[in-house]
């Protein structure tokens, strides 16, 4: 089991999650998207690979995190839907729980309390 951290859409609260580090575990999370990962130095996101082309709407909070973890999408770029950021694959290339930081930087920022 890993630590995440879910920034659903909207006012929802975030919340933190113990999940098992597999797609079955992570997938219910995305309303059953496909994953597509996004990361920077130690960290790691996912989200649905098809949010922009079903039209979820802009997930604010959870881009703005991206951007201060050093994110850098394309110019304009947005994350659609809910995101679930967790920490970098280990040597095997199996994902890790949310690293501390993350927690900080997004406490900071106000989308976490």
């Amino acid at each position: 089991m890993i630590r995440v951290i879910v920034v659903p859409v909207g006012g929802d609260l975030l919340r933190y999650e113990e999940v098992e580090p597999t797609m079955e575990g992570l997938k219910p999370l995305l309303d059953g998207g496909w994953l597509e990962v996004i990361g920077g130095d130690n960290w790691s996101a996912y989200l649905d690979e098809e949010g922009k082309i079903k039209g979820l709407p802009v997930n604010g909070r959870a881009t703005r995190l991206a951007h201060h973890l050093g994110w850098r999408g394309m110019q304009g770029d947005v994350l659609c839907g809910p995101v679930i950021f967790l920490g970098p694959p280990d040597e095997e290339g199996e994902d890790t729980s949310v690293p501390d930081h993350v927690r900080v930087i997004a406490t900071a920022l106000g989308i976490c309390g």
